[in-house]
């Protein structure tokens, strides 16, 4: 696995672990450094954070960024 994957993996970690709350964790995966392959998969992600922010009550954005991590990891262990 590579750095990046890593590094990806390990913010995702910070999340689910509550040291991070969704705004953080949105800026810090739109500065994040995808792997080449998943550029496209970088702006997905980044709009699914800005729909929680926007559409989701406050209680639910944990439940919800939990599930896009979910699919973060799954690109990354492919």
């Amino acid at each position: 696995m590579t750095d990046n994957n890593n590094r990806l993996l390990l913010l995702c970690k910070k999340f689910i672990k509550k040291e991070y709350g969704l705004i953080e964790f949105q800026s810090r995966m739109g500065t994040a450094n995808f792997p080449e392959h998943l550029n496209d998969f970088q702006d997905e992600i980044i709009n699914q954070l800005e729909i929680i922010k926007f559409t989701e009550k406050e209680i639910d954005y944990y439940r919800k960024t939990s599930e896009v991590i979910e699919e973060i990891k799954k690109q990354i262990l492919k």
